[in-house]
């Protein structure tokens, strides 16, 4: 069951005045593409509520298409409905399935086949009947078909399983840097103990989230240690007006700097793999700015392994570009 809010229901309210002056009552039940007149309200309101259910999903992929309340438009409204309602599966992430493809290297979005599975839908499509009692045949609504219940319950069902979205708009803010480098060092203490006495500074160049950690001899025969960090805050911008929750996924990138190495444990298999940064419960509001990312203050040789006795070598873990994979809490569920 559609459960509508009371805006909804206002004008689904309305949509059955218009009905009436379109359609007489009495006149209702003779028509086989109309509803009979005790189901006229009910098929009304639900009808509304299938229009903004695909509002929402419309707005949160950056799609403009605009539904009326129902006033009596028979089967072109619920083919529209319908219609819309399949090309929205593609750009929505396969929650059942996901959200990274089995590689973690790319989203897996929804299939048409998918995300008829997954809402239960025939593997046809829509349900149709033309006859009372009639087997189903499958397809968008079409004139002189029934305006019956197993419309609503698929497409119900068709928006219900679109939940998930990526959202690319954000900006990198609050960008700062870390380092340490000696050519000279011939310690790991004292390269540590000026790891501990670098500041902050704000240049971070292009990374959002940046470690890195070098142990090797100079030209000069010396011992060369160096370390780096870059920690940043992420806005998320032009959010639309539902309430969601977040998760944040970077992607390591490999820029030439050494073997990869997940120095902070945060389960990132290698470069060139998405993974699970963090996740933020559910919030409202058109921005969301998050704490730093990377705002780790041991020394990243430390955490290297790149001892004094450790062999030479150079590790890097290098974040330039995020996604921030929105699950939403649409209004019409």
């Amino acid at each position: 069951m559609i459960h509508l809010t009371k805006p909804v229901y206002m004008q689904a309210m309305a949509g059955v005045a218009l009905w009436t002056l379109i359609v007489p009552l009495a006149l209702a039940g003779s028509y086989a593409d109309r509803p009979e007149s005790s189901d006229l309200n009910e098929t009304v309101e639900k009808a509304i509520a299938g229009g903004y259910a695909l509002v929402e999903r419309d707005t949160v992929v950056g799609r403009s298409v605009g539904f009326f309340p129902y006033c009596g438009h028979g089967q072109s409204y619920f083919s529209s409905l319908q219609a819309e309602l399949e090309c929205l599966p593609g750009l929505y992430i396969n929650h059942a399935s996901g959200p990274l493809n089995t590689n973690d290297t790319g989203w897996l979005y929804f299939t048409l086949a998918a995300w008829r599975a997954e809402a239960g839908l025939s593997i046809n499509g829509f349900r149709r009947r033309a006859e009372p009692g009639g087997e189903y045949s499958y397809g968008y609504s079409q004139a002189g078909d029934i305006i019956g219940s197993w419309i609503f319950e698929d497409i119900e069902a068709g928006y219900s399983a679109l939940k998930w979205t990526v959202w690319a708009n954000y900006s990198k803010v609050s960008a700062e840097t870390r380092r340490y480098g000696d050519r000279d060092t011939t310690s790991y203490a004292a390269a540590v103990a000026g790891w501990n006495a670098a500041a902050w500074n704000g240049d971070s160049g292009g990374a959002i989230y940046n470690v890195q950690a070098s142990k090797g001899l100079t030209s000069w025969g010396n011992i060369a240690f160096s370390s780096a960090r870059s920690r940043s805050k992420i806005s998320v911008n032009a959010l639309p007006p539902i309430a969601r929750s977040m998760d944040i996924y970077l992607f390591p990138i490999n820029y030439g700097y050494g073997l990869f190495l997940d120095f902070d444990s945060t389960g990132c298999a290698d470069f060139g793999k998405w993974y699970r940064h963090g996740t933020v419960s559910e919030f409202s509001g058109s921005t969301y700015t998050t704490d730093y990312i990377g705002d780790i203050n041991t020394c990243p040789l430390t955490l290297a392994g790149l001892y004094d006795s450790a062999p030479n070598n150079a590790y890097s873990f290098y974040v330039s570009y995020a996604c921030l994979l929105m699950k939403w809490n649409f209004i019409q569920p």
